[in-house]
Protein backbone atom coordinates (compact mmCIF):
# COMPACT_ATOMS: atom_id res chain seq x y z
CA UNK A 1 0.00 0.00 0.00
CA UNK A 2 1.50 3.81 -1.42
CA UNK A 3 1.79 6.02 2.47
CA UNK A 4 1.49 9.30 1.60
CA UNK A 5 3.69 12.12 3.75
CA UNK A 6 1.61 14.60 5.62
CA UNK A 7 3.90 17.17 3.50
CA UNK A 8 2.66 15.99 0.38
CA UNK A 9 -0.59 16.01 1.24
CA UNK A 10 -0.78 18.95 2.10
CA UNK A 11 1.41 20.50 -1.30
CA UNK A 12 -1.38 18.76 -2.88
CA UNK A 13 -3.79 20.54 -1.34
CA UNK A 14 -2.34 23.76 -1.54
CA UNK A 15 -2.42 23.34 -5.33
CA UNK A 16 -6.62 23.10 -5.01
CA UNK A 17 -7.42 25.85 -2.87
CA UNK A 18 -9.02 28.51 -3.69
CA UNK A 19 -7.74 32.02 -5.11
CA UNK A 20 -9.46 33.85 -2.30
CA UNK A 21 -11.65 32.66 0.31
CA UNK A 22 -15.70 32.15 0.12
CA UNK A 23 -17.57 34.93 -0.49
CA UNK A 24 -20.75 34.74 2.35
CA UNK A 25 -23.67 36.23 0.28
CA UNK A 26 -27.24 35.24 0.83
CA UNK A 27 -28.56 32.91 -1.53
CA UNK A 28 -29.18 34.05 -4.76
CA UNK A 29 -31.97 31.13 -5.97
CA UNK A 30 -28.83 28.97 -8.06
CA UNK A 31 -27.33 25.80 -6.84
CA UNK A 32 -25.16 25.84 -8.50
CA UNK A 33 -23.58 29.02 -6.95
CA UNK A 34 -24.01 26.83 -3.33
CA UNK A 35 -22.42 24.06 -5.21
CA UNK A 36 -19.35 26.20 -5.58
CA UNK A 37 -19.66 27.49 -2.06
CA UNK A 38 -19.21 24.27 -0.54
CA UNK A 39 -16.70 23.15 -3.04
CA UNK A 40 -14.46 26.13 -2.22
CA UNK A 41 -15.22 25.41 2.11
CA UNK A 42 -13.90 21.82 1.48
CA UNK A 43 -11.03 23.28 -0.51
CA UNK A 44 -10.07 25.41 2.46
CA UNK A 45 -10.51 22.62 4.78
CA UNK A 46 -8.23 20.60 3.62
CA UNK A 47 -11.53 18.31 3.25
CA UNK A 48 -11.43 15.10 0.05
CA UNK A 49 -15.20 15.31 -1.14
CA UNK A 50 -16.91 14.00 -4.37
CA UNK A 51 -20.04 16.10 -6.21
CA UNK A 52 -22.69 14.69 -7.92
CA UNK A 53 -22.85 16.34 -11.37
CA UNK A 54 -26.19 18.76 -11.71
CA UNK A 55 -26.86 18.35 -15.66
CA UNK A 56 -27.33 14.92 -16.11
CA UNK A 57 -29.72 12.82 -14.36
CA UNK A 58 -27.60 10.37 -11.81
CA UNK A 59 -26.33 6.76 -12.54
CA UNK A 60 -25.90 5.65 -9.10
CA UNK A 61 -28.20 5.44 -6.06
CA UNK A 62 -31.42 6.87 -6.51
CA UNK A 63 -31.78 9.81 -3.90
CA UNK A 64 -27.98 10.04 -3.16
CA UNK A 65 -27.20 13.31 -1.64
CA UNK A 66 -25.39 16.01 -3.92
CA UNK A 67 -21.82 16.31 -1.90
CA UNK A 68 -20.38 13.07 0.02
CA UNK A 69 -17.42 14.97 2.09
CA UNK A 70 -14.76 13.35 4.43
CA UNK A 71 -13.57 15.18 7.28
CA UNK A 72 -10.87 14.97 9.52
CA UNK A 73 -11.19 12.54 12.53
CA UNK A 74 -13.04 9.74 10.45
CA UNK A 75 -16.11 12.08 9.91
CA UNK A 76 -18.63 11.94 6.73
CA UNK A 77 -21.04 14.62 5.57
CA UNK A 78 -23.23 14.29 3.02
CA UNK A 79 -24.91 17.17 1.66
CA UNK A 80 -28.27 17.43 -0.48
CA UNK A 81 -28.29 21.15 -2.52
CA UNK A 82 -31.97 22.65 -3.41
CA UNK A 83 -33.14 25.59 -5.06
CA UNK A 84 -35.22 28.14 -2.99
CA UNK A 85 -38.85 26.46 -2.33
CA UNK A 86 -38.19 23.37 -3.96
CA UNK A 87 -38.53 20.59 -1.65
CA UNK A 88 -36.44 16.51 -1.08
CA UNK A 89 -37.98 13.81 -3.16
CA UNK A 90 -38.86 10.89 -1.03
CA UNK A 91 -36.04 9.01 -2.13
CA UNK A 92 -33.53 12.22 -1.14
CA UNK A 93 -35.70 12.24 2.14
CA UNK A 94 -35.33 8.67 3.15
CA UNK A 95 -31.62 8.63 1.83
CA UNK A 96 -30.55 10.96 4.05
CA UNK A 97 -32.40 9.65 7.24
CA UNK A 98 -30.47 6.34 6.67
CA UNK A 99 -27.42 8.35 6.26
CA UNK A 100 -27.85 10.01 10.05
CA UNK A 101 -29.50 6.38 11.25
CA UNK A 102 -25.69 5.00 10.26
CA UNK A 103 -23.93 7.40 12.48
CA UNK A 104 -23.09 10.24 9.81
CA UNK A 105 -23.95 14.11 9.48
CA UNK A 106 -26.54 13.94 6.79
CA UNK A 107 -28.52 17.25 5.39
CA UNK A 108 -30.37 18.95 2.97
CA UNK A 109 -29.44 22.63 2.73
CA UNK A 110 -31.06 25.68 0.70
CA UNK A 111 -28.36 28.26 1.55
CA UNK A 112 -24.41 28.46 1.98
CA UNK A 113 -25.45 29.53 5.09
CA UNK A 114 -27.42 26.31 5.79
CA UNK A 115 -24.23 24.62 5.27
CA UNK A 116 -21.84 26.80 7.16
CA UNK A 117 -24.29 26.42 10.08
CA UNK A 118 -24.57 23.05 10.60
CA UNK A 119 -20.32 22.05 9.49
CA UNK A 120 -18.71 25.12 12.02
CA UNK A 121 -16.49 23.60 14.33
CA UNK A 122 -16.05 20.62 11.82
CA UNK A 123 -12.08 20.30 11.27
Amino acid sequence: MTQFSLEWINSQNAKRLPKQSPTHTPYDGEESDVHEKIIEHCKLKGWAFRRDRMDKRTTGQLGWPDFSIACREGKMVFVECKRKGSKLTPEQAATLHWLCSLGHVAIAVWSYEDFEQTVRGMK
